[in-house]
This record gives structure tokens, sequence and C-alpha cells, in this order.
């Protein structure tokens, strides 16, 4: 961010951070420690939460994850960046963290996914998910990647066309953009 600070106008009130799978964990932990100040999280297929989170206060996250997804497990496990807890842990942290008082009912937003959301968080908050049922560790709206016909391996799963989450990060991300901040 610094160095591109250095080369290109940068508006400090409007810096999110966004990932898929390690990207997705990197871009969590980078905004819960501090490490760089970010309005907003869009996070696709593995989650953070750890001992650094909480001090830097509130932090908007929308998350996305396939419920099959084997790759990263949504009960949390062993993966490829190491042992992570699970999802519903993980947002219940960042649900405290944003001093939210209640996970509201899950609700069906397409054919085969459930959204969740926190009730009341604190101001110019939120923390919402995306889950896809027999979704595999794909990005929602996503296109397939490797030649037609050839199996990914653990990425297997339904990759859904029902939602499109750069579609949703992008909303997300506009209703915390600094001074225009929008009610969501």
């Amino acid at each position: 961010l610094s160095d591109v600070k250095d080369s290109a106008c940068v508006d400090d009130d409007r810096i999110f951070a966004s990932g898929f799978s390690n990207g997705s964990a990197f871009a969590m932990k980078s905004a819960c420690s501090g490490a760089v100040h970010v309005r907003a999280v869009g996070a696709v297929g593995a989650q953070y939460y750890g001992e650094d989170c909480g001090p830097g206060g509130a932090m908007p996250l929308v998350y996305f994850h396939g419920i099959a997804d084997k790759v990263v497990p949504i009960v949390g496990g062993t993966t490829p960046i190491g042992i992570l807890p699970g999802v519903e842990e993980v947002l219940a942290g960042w649900a405290q963290q944003s001093s939210c008082t209640e996970l509201e009912p899950a609700r069906a937003v397409a054919a085969g996914v459930q959204s969740a959301r926190w009730a009341e968080c604190a101001e110019n908050t939120a923390v919402e998910a995306y889950f896809v049922e027999n979704g595999g560790h794909r990005w929602p709206g996503g296109r397939a990647s490797g030649p037609p016909g050839q199996s990914t391996g653990l990425a297997e799963g339904k990759r859904t066309q029902e939602i499109d989450a750069t579609e949703l990060i992008w909303k997300f991300f506009t209703r915390f953009s600094g001074d225009r901040m929008l009610e969501g």
C-alpha cells in the first residue's frame, strides 16, 4: 500500500481488502491486526479471526463460503494454510468485535444460497455472510478454472451462478466509503 501511495493518488477513506482462499484469510488478518487501515473486508473461501483481532475496533465484513468446501472446511481444521477455526466461530468473533447484538435467522437469497447477518452492529459496520449449499472452494459467480471437463481436485463442488460475490462485495464496500457512507 505504501508503494502504491508513493506513485498514485490514494483516498485513505476508500481502502478496502478482498481476497479468495489464502488471499481471503490474508485480507481478514491484515484488517484485523490493524497492519493496514481498511474500511471493510470482502472475503471468500478462507476465514481468519485471531488473538490480534479486536483492539482495532469494529470492522465491516462480508463473507462467502461453500458448505461442502474440502480445501477449507466450514467446520475448520487443517487447511493448506494451516489450522483454521470454523466459519461460525470466526464470524461470531467479527460480530462481537463490531458490537453486533445477535445473529438474525438465515434467509434464502437465491436457489441454493443462504444469507446470514448480525443485527444492530456498531455504527458504520456490519457482518454479513453467504453460504452456498453443496458449494466447493469456489468464487460465487466466478468462471470455471482449467480446461473444460477436467477435474479441479479438491475444489470440486457446486460453483453457484445464482449470486455474484464480486458484485455483492462491491455493493457492500460502497456502504462504507468514508464520508459517503450509505445506509445499508
